[in-house]
């Protein structure tokens, strides 16, 4: 009876552990104070984002209430709301870790009343990417702004092949 209150105590306090630390870190407390000793891999893309070049969050879910894209010609405009359940820095981090991989340049950022932006661009599109707490049930949102900045050029038909 003893020994399995020994491995319950031992399993709850590494629970415990584990929980507080929000999987952001991995920490060290062999030396008598806690010390980062790696940093968490971070969050994973989709494999087959809504918008082909936007990143999006694995386990994000898209709120299409909220959602619009359309396209004209060689412009495209979207404005899709996410929803999700990580930290909204750690979806900062994956913004600024996954937009790059798709050839976005980021052009600005701002933190400002709890509401994160990041600007980024590429050719003549501009996306901008707002990180915002979330409510009860889903802890972040992410709202995606995508639009063509430049002239916008009518798509030549398509020549039927016989």
């Amino acid at each position: 009876m003893t020994r399995k209150w020994i491995y319950v105590t031992v399993g709850t306090v590494t629970l415990l552990i584990v929980g507080c630390n929000g999987g952001s870190q991995i920490i060290d407390t062999s030396g008598g104070a806690p010390r980062e000793v790696g940093s968490y891999p971070g969050l994973i893309a989709v494999s087959k984002p809504y918008v082909p070049d936007v990143p999006v969050p694995l386990d994000f879910k898209q709120v299409e209430k909220k959602s619009i894209d359309f396209g004209a010609g060689s412009a495209r405009y979207v404005h899709h709301v996410y929803k999700g359940k990580a930290d909204k820095w750690d979806v900062r981090r994956f913004y600024e870790k996954q937009m790059p991989i798709n050839r976005w340049s980021l052009v600005t950022y701002m933190n400002a009343g709890g509401e994160i932006s990041l600007d980024y661009e590429k050719g003549n599109e501009r996306c901008r990417v707002v990180v915002t707490d979330g409510d009860w049930l889903y802890r972040c949102r992410v709202i995606v702004r995508l639009w063509t900045s430049g002239p916008i050029v009518a798509k030549s038909p398509r020549k039927k092949t016989s």
